[in-house]
């Protein structure tokens, strides 16, 4: 039997990123890699982008529209496009890295179809390039095409969520949605649209 049959891998070795290198601070709630193989993460203040050498750090600039909405960013999500979603305490944005800038979305109680809630918990994609966003205030599905939400919130009717505080979305095999809520775990049949 050859030696290298025996031999052990190689001890695995960590590497921090701290604000000591440019992290814009050290609790981090979320990271993804865009379609370029940037590191995104996200902290308490403010949203970093990584190349492996460098860290770039995106903040809200109040009067500035094209700035993040918050700088607590609590998730991020890369898309089928390779585009970055980025969910925080006060709304949704994306990146456009054409012009380096982010574009958000927020509720509005005047408009059914804008976010329900501004405190985003979890963003995923279906099979179908829909994005479905978790908030405080319930869960909704976003056609990026048309720039459209739909709205999915407890009423107390049959076929609701439970629960409109969203803590996390997977996606099953079999195509069905799980989402996790403040009052237990609800299915989401994508074929039928029904709650089980």
């Amino acid at each position: 039997i050859p030696s290298a049959a025996f031999t052990q891998p190689p001890p695995l070795r960590f590497e921090h990123l701290s604000d000591a290198y440019g992290l814009s601070h050290n609790r981090v709630w979320a990271i993804t890699q865009d379609k370029y193989g940037l590191i995104w993460i996200g902290t308490n203040d403010g949203l970093n982008r990584f190349d492996g050498y460098e860290m770039d750090v995106f903040r809200n600039e109040p009067g500035n529209k094209n700035s993040l909405p918050d700088n607590f960013i609590r998730c991020l999500f890369t898309d089928s496009r390779g585009e970055v979603w980025i969910g925080t305490a006060n709304g949704l944005a994306h990146y456009d890295s054409r012009t380096n800038s982010f574009h958000s979305f927020f509720p509005d109680s005047t408009d059914e179809n804008s976010l329900p809630g501004n405190n985003i918990s979890a963003i995923k994609e279906d099979a179908y390039g829909i994005l479905w966003i978790g908030t405080n205030s319930g869960l909704c599905s976003f056609d990026k095409k048309n720039k459209r939400f739909q709205r999915f919130l407890d009423d107390d009717r049959s076929n609701t969520i439970s629960n409109n505080f969203i803590r996390d979305i997977e996606f099953a095999p079999d195509g069905s949605m799980w989402i996790s809520t403040g009052r237990g775990l609800n299915r989401l049949d994508l074929s039928t649209m029904r709650f089980t």
